[in-house]
């Protein structure tokens, strides 16, 4: 993806309304498009300076004055707003010289569009492309040689460590192959990858290094409901052939009808808040890993959607000590995606199974299966919505134990339609004609 000679670089609001028109003020105190040479780590003055190998990842550099809680081999880091952010250029190891072989560098590198640095280059960065030079204010390709690194970088940027030598790996993602040591996370070599799923009562935790994808019975072309049924028109929580159901709404003209094949059809009229969901129910007693490697299958047919502001369909669940309400979100009934407006805190996209997720995390105080009371939400939102498909549950959930995102003893996790307005109500239809959470 090259740019042609420049035009503009400019700071930029823009809102816009498909409707009767946007109103409000964006206002920037402090605006700066600036240019630097990527090799000059001398400031302006006033200026907040990083490390390039920082910049270089897409990240910021922090405010003047800030606190490093972290340092890796790309340099120093802080949090400004929630978000990592380049701490100053101290305490940057020099990056150990590379043997080049003149004029040529990683076929990576070249593949993007970059060229070969000449002889004699100084490596300033090095990633799973190549190592990397500059060469006039433009970055190059410098020699063909990788450093290693005991485990994944990946890895070492989410803040976590390399296990130590001959570790055993019990999850595989696409971050690297994680281990255990002392009940925390590490990364556990770059090439350390068991052929087998790997069990060990020693650990904290339980992991399974494959995916072992469900048998596709083909419900995304073919599904429809099927066995007994029963009709809810008020707010229940109830079960039918041992699957769980609930239907909660703060206002309107409701109802649902789950079956017992786990289908289930939600209709709403003029509602707020509305939330159906059919799935498994649990005691509170075990954790997730305790319970084994959860899937849900879904398929959703929209029907006569109207004034819908906000939307999740997907996954939905609680789990106590802690109290987290949790969502994994692969469509809604909104033209709206799900925000930033989810989670006053924002991880990050991360693939998981797959498909990029954005991940969010946030407090509150509301409603909840003990009451009103505090408790966490966390937040997977698919990038690109689908109708149908096969949600890998237990990999969000090892997504988020990375982010020190914990859930307590699962309470429930059941397939997600949900509908809200802000202003005179909701109505429409979600009809899941295939809907199953099981546990392999």
């Amino acid at each position: 993806m090259k740019l042609g000679k420049m035009y503009e670089a400019k700071v930029l609001g823009e809102a816009g309304s498909n409707s009767s028109g946007t109103t409000g003020t964006a206002d920037f105190p402090y605006a700066k498009v600036y240019i630097s040479n990527p090799g000059d780590n001398t400031p302006e003055e006033g200026d907040a300076t990083c490390s390039a190998k920082i910049l270089k990842q897409g990240y910021e550099c922090c405010p003047s004055g800030c606190d490093v809680i972290y340092t890796d081999d790309d340099g120093d880091w802080g949090v400004n707003n929630g978000d990592w952010c380049g701490c100053g250029t101290n305490n940057v190891p020099d990056t150990p010289d590379v043997p080049v072989t003149p004029g040529t560098c990683s076929s990576k590198i070249t593949d993007l569009g970059y060229k070969c640095c000449s002889s004699g280059c100084q490596v300033v960065y090095t990633d799973d492309d190549g190592t990397w030079g500059v060469e006039n204010e433009e970055w190059c390709g410098c020699g063909q040689e990788v450093i290693s690194e005991s485990c994944s970088s990946k890895i070492i940027s989410q803040g976590y460590k390399c296990c130590s030598s001959n570790c055993e790996v019990v999850y595989t993602d696409d971050d690297g192959t994680w281990g255990v040591e002392n009940e925390e996370w590490c990364g556990c070599g770059n090439s350390n990858v068991p052929k087998t799923t790997t069990t060990t009562t020693t650990k904290p935790v339980t992991k399974t290094t494959t995916k072992a994808n469900p048998v596709n019975t083909n419900f995304c072309s073919d599904s429809k409901h099927t066995g007994e049924s029963v009709k809810v028109t008020s707010n229940k929580v109830g079960s039918i052939n041992g699957i769980g159901y609930e239907l909660w709404a703060d206002s309107g003209n409701n109802s649902a009808t789950f079956y017992s094949d786990g289908s289930f059809s939600c209709t709403f009229q003029k509602a707020k808040d509305y939330l159906c969901r059919s799935g498994l129910s649990f005691d509170s007693t075990k954790t997730h890993d305790q319970l084994g490697h959860m899937y849900a299958d879904f398929k959703l047919v929209k029907q006569n959607i109207q004034n819908v502001d906000y939307s999740y369909v997907g996954i939905y669940g609680w789990s106590k000590d802690p109290l987290v309400e949790f969502y994994v979100v692969d469509n809604w009934l909104s033209q709206w995606r799900p925000g930033d407006w989810v989670g006053n805190k924002k991880h990050g996209d991360y693939v998981i199974d797959g498909a990029t997720y954005t991940v969010y995390e946030n407090e509150r105080y509301g409603p909840s299966i003990v009451g009103d009371t505090n408790f966490k939400q966390f937040f997977s939102i698919r990038k690109e919505a689908r109708d149908c498909g096969t949600i890998d549950i237990t990999a969000h959930f090892l997504q988020w134990e990375k982010l020190g995102m914990k859930l307590g003893k699962m309470y429930e996790a059941k397939v997600l339609g949900e509908a809200g307005s802000n202003s005179s109500g909701t109505t429409g239809t979600a009809d899941f004609p295939y809907a199953k959470v099981y546990i392999k």
